[in-house]
């Protein structure tokens, strides 16, 4: 046996499988989240005319257990994480992973999302750099 397949196997022995199966369920109520969006009136690009209690309700569950569990979850793998790989990598990842990601999304993909919005609506009448400065203004509100 090779050592990849000893670290592997060593691995799938020591995870941790109900934490992968909350995870799952909780990626799950994420979608779920973002879904009911449009049909709750507020904060969508698309919104449905009807709008439903019971969906705003749900959605209400989802975003008071849903983030706080994926902190909870990744918060209990951090301090080994920290020791393994010591805390200057760690950030590193962490800042090469999620910040500038999100930094990016937020500056070039959200904006677009307004765009096609204005564009849906036929409510487009400036250009694609107002929409993204407007967006940048209620972003900073």
């Amino acid at each position: 046996m090779s050592n990849k397949e000893k670290n592997t196997t060593k691995r799938m022995d020591t995870k941790i499988w109900y934490l992968d199966n909350i995870r799952f369920i909780l990626a799950i109520f994420v979608v779920a989240w973002h879904a009911a969006n449009a049909y709750i009136g507020i904060g969508w690009t698309v919104t449905e005319t009807h709008t439903s209690s019971v969906v705003y309700g749900l959605k209400t569950f989802f975003d008071a257990i849903t983030m706080p569990l994926f902190f909870y979850i990744s918060g209990y793998f951090a301090l080994s994480s920290i020791k393994k790989r010591g805390s200057a990598s760690f950030l590193k990842t962490k800042v090469n992973t999620i910040v500038i990601p999100w930094i990016l999304v937020l500056l070039l993909i959200t904006p677009v999302i307004d765009l096609i919005g204005k564009i849906a609506t036929h409510s487009l009448n400036t250009g694609y750099f107002d929409v993204w400065k407007g967006h940048m203004h209620r972003m900073l509100q």
